[in-house]
């Protein structure tokens, strides 16, 4: 059909097929952690200006006062293997004040940087998405790079109620 004469062609129409999702692209898709993703943040292996946005567990959750009477966020992040420190950026104390984010969830870190913090790097944790929620503490994790466990006062949170 043309629209400036406003007859229509013997022509056939086209129709593109609809592209499919690949299983990977898909919205549905159940998101598991990512072995291996402390360590490569930990050695800036992988970094968000690379595309990369690894899925860690929360497993760790600690309020501390900061100057000024700001709140800050100390988490350890694990990835079922390999645990680490972070704290999160005070855009995120919202979304832990609430409770949309829990000690056990998945999350999806979109954007992050490491520093050095004396003897040890942290995860600053600038961005990110609830993946899953609040499940018992996954794998056995020994902390980066030394081996140690998780924080004693780590909770774990209770099975989900069915």
């Amino acid at each position: 059909f043309d629209f400036k004469s406003g007859t229509s062609s013997s022509a056939s129409l086209h129709i593109l097929p609809t592209p499919q999702l690949s299983r990977s692209e898909s919205p549905f898709k159940t998101m598991a952690l990512e072995p291996g993703a402390i360590e490569a943040m930990m050695t800036e292996t992988i970094s968000p200006e690379g595309g990369h946005r690894p899925v860690v567990q929360l497993a760790y959750l600690k309020t501390v006062e900061a100057p000024n009477n700001n709140k800050r966020h100390k988490v350890a992040l694990s990835d079922g293997g390999r645990w680490c420190y972070g704290m999160a950026a005070t855009q995120l104390n919202q979304l832990l004040e609430t409770g949309e984010i829990s000690v056990g969830c998945l999350i999806r870190i979109d954007r992050f940087q490491v520093n050095d913090m004396g003897p040890r790097k942290i995860v600053i944790i600038l961005d990110l998405k609830v993946v899953g929620t609040a499940r018992p503490i996954q794998g056995s994790p020994v902390g980066y790079p030394d081996g140690g466990p998780l924080p004693a006062d780590s909770s774990v949170p209770p099975p989900a109620a069915a």
